[in-house]
Protein backbone atom coordinates (compact mmCIF):
# COMPACT_ATOMS: atom_id res chain seq x y z
CA UNK A 1 0.00 0.00 0.00
CA UNK A 2 1.30 3.41 -1.03
CA UNK A 3 0.07 6.56 0.71
CA UNK A 4 0.81 10.05 -0.61
CA UNK A 5 0.23 13.30 1.23
CA UNK A 6 -0.52 16.04 -1.29
CA UNK A 7 -0.38 19.76 -0.65
CA UNK A 8 -2.52 21.75 -3.07
CA UNK A 9 -1.83 25.47 -3.58
CA UNK A 10 -4.35 27.56 -5.50
CA UNK A 11 -2.71 29.69 -8.20
CA UNK A 12 -6.08 31.03 -9.37
CA UNK A 13 -9.44 31.62 -7.75
CA UNK A 14 -11.56 28.50 -7.34
CA UNK A 15 -15.36 28.47 -7.31
CA UNK A 16 -17.93 25.74 -6.91
CA UNK A 17 -21.46 26.13 -5.56
CA UNK A 18 -21.38 24.47 -2.15
CA UNK A 19 -24.40 26.46 -1.02
CA UNK A 20 -26.85 28.77 -2.79
CA UNK A 21 -28.75 31.48 -0.89
CA UNK A 22 -30.85 33.68 -3.18
CA UNK A 23 -28.28 35.36 -5.46
CA UNK A 24 -25.26 34.38 -3.33
CA UNK A 25 -23.35 31.29 -4.48
CA UNK A 26 -20.92 30.20 -1.78
CA UNK A 27 -17.78 28.09 -1.96
CA UNK A 28 -17.05 26.29 1.28
CA UNK A 29 -13.34 25.98 2.20
CA UNK A 30 -13.06 22.26 1.52
CA UNK A 31 -12.25 20.24 -1.60
CA UNK A 32 -14.52 17.25 -2.15
CA UNK A 33 -12.81 13.94 -2.79
CA UNK A 34 -14.96 13.26 -5.87
CA UNK A 35 -13.74 16.50 -7.47
CA UNK A 36 -10.11 15.80 -6.53
CA UNK A 37 -10.28 12.30 -7.98
CA UNK A 38 -11.42 13.65 -11.34
CA UNK A 39 -8.97 16.57 -11.25
CA UNK A 40 -6.00 14.27 -10.55
CA UNK A 41 -6.89 12.24 -13.63
CA UNK A 42 -7.61 9.07 -11.66
CA UNK A 43 -11.17 9.01 -13.03
CA UNK A 44 -12.06 10.39 -16.44
CA UNK A 45 -15.41 11.84 -17.46
CA UNK A 46 -16.59 14.54 -19.89
CA UNK A 47 -16.56 18.07 -18.47
CA UNK A 48 -20.10 18.72 -19.71
CA UNK A 49 -23.09 16.40 -19.52
CA UNK A 50 -24.96 15.77 -22.73
CA UNK A 51 -28.73 15.45 -22.93
CA UNK A 52 -28.40 11.67 -22.80
CA UNK A 53 -26.01 11.81 -19.87
CA UNK A 54 -28.07 13.94 -17.53
CA UNK A 55 -26.54 12.62 -14.32
CA UNK A 56 -23.02 12.07 -12.98
CA UNK A 57 -21.70 8.52 -13.18
CA UNK A 58 -19.96 8.24 -9.82
CA UNK A 59 -20.72 4.56 -9.38
CA UNK A 60 -19.40 3.62 -12.81
CA UNK A 61 -16.30 5.83 -12.54
CA UNK A 62 -15.29 5.01 -8.98
CA UNK A 63 -16.03 1.28 -8.98
CA UNK A 64 -12.99 0.89 -11.23
CA UNK A 65 -10.86 2.72 -8.64
CA UNK A 66 -12.21 0.57 -5.82
CA UNK A 67 -11.15 -2.53 -7.75
CA UNK A 68 -7.68 -1.01 -8.26
CA UNK A 69 -7.34 -0.07 -4.59
CA UNK A 70 -7.17 3.69 -5.27
CA UNK A 71 -8.76 6.23 -2.96
CA UNK A 72 -8.52 10.01 -2.44
CA UNK A 73 -9.56 11.82 0.74
CA UNK A 74 -11.21 15.26 0.74
CA UNK A 75 -8.93 18.30 0.82
CA UNK A 76 -8.62 19.95 4.24
CA UNK A 77 -7.56 23.63 4.43
CA UNK A 78 -4.16 24.40 5.93
CA UNK A 79 -4.50 27.48 8.09
CA UNK A 80 -7.31 30.02 7.90
CA UNK A 81 -8.90 29.98 4.42
CA UNK A 82 -9.11 33.23 2.45
CA UNK A 83 -12.30 33.98 0.54
CA UNK A 84 -13.44 36.84 -1.67
CA UNK A 85 -16.73 37.90 -3.22
CA UNK A 86 -17.25 38.98 -6.83
CA UNK A 87 -20.40 40.07 -8.60
CA UNK A 88 -21.41 38.74 -12.01
CA UNK A 89 -24.07 39.96 -14.44
CA UNK A 90 -24.99 38.03 -17.56
CA UNK A 91 -28.04 40.09 -18.47
CA UNK A 92 -28.34 40.90 -22.16
CA UNK A 93 -28.08 44.46 -23.46
CA UNK A 94 -30.77 44.15 -26.12
CA UNK A 95 -33.87 46.36 -26.09
CA UNK A 96 -36.20 43.41 -25.47
CA UNK A 97 -35.71 40.38 -23.25
CA UNK A 98 -37.69 38.28 -20.81
CA UNK A 99 -37.19 35.48 -18.31
CA UNK A 100 -38.07 31.98 -19.51
CA UNK A 101 -37.15 28.63 -17.94
CA UNK A 102 -34.78 30.36 -15.52
CA UNK A 103 -32.84 32.04 -18.32
CA UNK A 104 -32.90 35.41 -20.04
CA UNK A 105 -34.34 35.16 -23.55
CA UNK A 106 -33.72 37.81 -26.21
CA UNK A 107 -34.29 35.71 -29.34
CA UNK A 108 -36.60 37.36 -31.87
CA UNK A 109 -38.25 34.02 -32.71
CA UNK A 110 -39.27 33.61 -29.10
CA UNK A 111 -40.69 37.12 -29.08
CA UNK A 112 -42.70 36.80 -32.31
CA UNK A 113 -43.79 33.16 -32.24
CA UNK A 114 -43.87 32.67 -28.48
CA UNK A 115 -41.63 29.64 -28.97
CA UNK A 116 -40.55 27.80 -25.88
CA UNK A 117 -36.94 28.43 -24.93
CA UNK A 118 -34.85 25.42 -23.91
CA UNK A 119 -34.81 24.74 -20.18
CA UNK A 120 -31.63 25.78 -18.41
CA UNK A 121 -30.34 26.36 -14.92
CA UNK A 122 -27.74 29.09 -15.31
CA UNK A 123 -28.17 32.13 -13.05
CA UNK A 124 -27.98 35.44 -14.86
CA UNK A 125 -26.70 37.64 -12.05
CA UNK A 126 -25.54 37.36 -8.48
CA UNK A 127 -22.48 37.16 -6.28
CA UNK A 128 -19.83 34.45 -6.08
CA UNK A 129 -17.91 33.71 -2.89
CA UNK A 130 -14.70 32.05 -4.08
CA UNK A 131 -11.49 30.66 -2.66
CA UNK A 132 -8.69 33.19 -3.12
CA UNK A 133 -5.29 32.57 -4.64
CA UNK A 134 -2.75 31.19 -2.21
CA UNK A 135 -5.08 28.94 -0.23
CA UNK A 136 -3.49 25.61 0.63
CA UNK A 137 -5.16 22.25 1.18
CA UNK A 138 -3.92 18.78 2.13
CA UNK A 139 -5.31 15.45 0.99
CA UNK A 140 -4.14 11.83 0.95
CA UNK A 141 -4.05 9.36 -1.92
CA UNK A 142 -4.05 5.59 -1.25
CA UNK A 143 -3.03 3.08 -3.92
CA UNK A 144 -1.94 -0.54 -4.08
CA UNK A 145 0.60 0.35 -6.78
CA UNK A 146 2.85 3.40 -7.13
CA UNK A 147 1.22 6.36 -8.88
CA UNK A 148 2.54 9.19 -11.05
CA UNK A 149 0.60 12.24 -9.94
CA UNK A 150 0.40 15.50 -11.92
CA UNK A 151 2.16 18.66 -10.77
CA UNK A 152 -0.74 20.90 -11.78
CA UNK A 153 -4.49 20.33 -11.91
CA UNK A 154 -7.61 22.41 -12.60
CA UNK A 155 -10.31 22.80 -9.96
CA UNK A 156 -13.78 24.28 -9.75
CA UNK A 157 -16.37 25.60 -12.16
CA UNK A 158 -13.85 27.92 -13.81
CA UNK A 159 -10.97 25.38 -13.78
CA UNK A 160 -8.63 27.33 -11.52
CA UNK A 161 -4.97 26.33 -11.80
CA UNK A 162 -3.69 24.47 -8.73
CA UNK A 163 -0.18 23.28 -7.88
CA UNK A 164 0.22 19.75 -6.52
CA UNK A 165 3.19 18.80 -4.34
CA UNK A 166 3.81 15.37 -2.79
CA UNK A 167 5.12 16.29 0.65
CA UNK A 168 5.25 12.79 2.17
CA UNK A 169 5.12 9.25 0.85
CA UNK A 170 4.66 6.06 2.84
CA UNK A 171 4.88 2.45 1.73
CA UNK A 172 2.95 -0.02 3.88
CA UNK A 173 2.47 2.48 6.74
CA UNK A 174 1.96 1.05 10.24
CA UNK A 175 -1.56 0.41 11.45
CA UNK A 176 -3.08 -0.13 14.85
CA UNK A 177 -6.52 -0.38 16.40
CA UNK A 178 -7.49 2.92 17.98
CA UNK A 179 -10.16 3.72 20.48
CA UNK A 180 -11.73 7.18 20.41
CA UNK A 181 -8.99 8.75 18.28
CA UNK A 182 -9.47 12.31 17.02
CA UNK A 183 -9.24 12.87 13.24
CA UNK A 184 -9.19 16.57 12.34
CA UNK A 185 -9.14 16.11 8.55
CA UNK A 186 -12.27 16.08 6.41
CA UNK A 187 -13.65 12.59 5.71
CA UNK A 188 -16.41 11.25 3.52
CA UNK A 189 -18.68 9.18 5.82
CA UNK A 190 -19.92 7.08 2.89
CA UNK A 191 -16.37 5.86 2.30
CA UNK A 192 -15.62 4.47 5.76
CA UNK A 193 -15.35 0.72 6.24
CA UNK A 194 -17.71 -1.28 8.44
CA UNK A 195 -14.90 -1.67 11.00
CA UNK A 196 -14.74 2.09 11.59
CA UNK A 197 -17.09 3.24 14.34
CA UNK A 198 -17.94 6.94 14.46
CA UNK A 199 -18.53 8.83 17.67
CA UNK A 200 -19.17 12.56 17.46
CA UNK A 201 -18.21 14.70 14.50
CA UNK A 202 -18.87 18.02 12.79
CA UNK A 203 -21.27 17.59 9.89
CA UNK A 204 -21.09 19.59 6.64
CA UNK A 205 -24.03 19.16 4.28
CA UNK A 206 -22.43 19.72 0.87
CA UNK A 207 -23.23 18.40 -2.60
CA UNK A 208 -22.88 15.77 -3.89
CA UNK A 209 -22.32 14.03 -0.52
CA UNK A 210 -21.97 15.34 3.05
CA UNK A 211 -18.56 15.47 4.70
CA UNK A 212 -17.47 15.26 8.33
CA UNK A 213 -14.57 16.75 10.26
CA UNK A 214 -13.10 16.62 13.78
CA UNK A 215 -14.42 13.09 14.09
CA UNK A 216 -13.85 10.80 17.03
CA UNK A 217 -13.64 7.25 15.74
CA UNK A 218 -12.60 3.78 16.79
CA UNK A 219 -11.17 0.97 14.72
CA UNK A 220 -8.08 0.23 12.63
CA UNK A 221 -6.19 3.37 11.57
CA UNK A 222 -3.04 4.26 9.67
CA UNK A 223 -0.35 6.10 11.61
CA UNK A 224 0.94 8.73 9.16
CA UNK A 225 3.26 10.75 11.34
CA UNK A 226 1.02 12.62 13.77
CA UNK A 227 -2.04 12.04 11.56
CA UNK A 228 -4.40 9.07 11.90
CA UNK A 229 -6.67 8.00 9.06
CA UNK A 230 -9.09 5.06 8.95
CA UNK A 231 -8.03 1.83 7.28
CA UNK A 232 -10.14 0.39 4.48
CA UNK A 233 -11.61 3.56 3.00
CA UNK A 234 -13.15 3.16 -0.45
CA UNK A 235 -15.57 5.12 -2.58
CA UNK A 236 -19.15 4.78 -1.41
CA UNK A 237 -22.06 5.92 -3.52
CA UNK A 238 -24.96 8.17 -2.54
CA UNK A 239 -28.48 7.01 -3.42
CA UNK A 240 -29.92 8.77 -6.45
CA UNK A 241 -33.26 9.77 -4.93
CA UNK A 242 -33.02 9.58 -1.15
CA UNK A 243 -30.86 11.90 1.00
CA UNK A 244 -27.66 10.55 2.51
CA UNK A 245 -27.24 10.27 6.24
CA UNK A 246 -24.06 10.01 8.30
CA UNK A 247 -23.58 7.47 11.05
CA UNK A 248 -23.02 8.28 14.70
CA UNK A 249 -24.05 11.28 16.79
CA UNK A 250 -24.07 14.51 14.84
CA UNK A 251 -22.60 17.60 16.47
CA UNK A 252 -23.62 21.06 15.30
CA UNK A 253 -20.96 22.81 13.22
Amino acid sequence: MFVYRLELTLHEKVFFASREIDELFQTEPVLGNYALTYALGLAVTPYRLSEREDRPYYREDFSILNDAGIYVTPGTPLGAPALEVERFNGMVESYWYKMANNAVVSDLAVRLDNARAPATNFPQKGRLRMLSRGNRFACYVFAREALMLPRYIRLGKFLGKTHVAVTHEWRDPPTHTARAVQVDAFLNPLDLSAETQLGYYDFFNLPPVPLIRNAQLSGPVYALGDVHLPVGMGFGFPPLETPTRGRGRRRAS
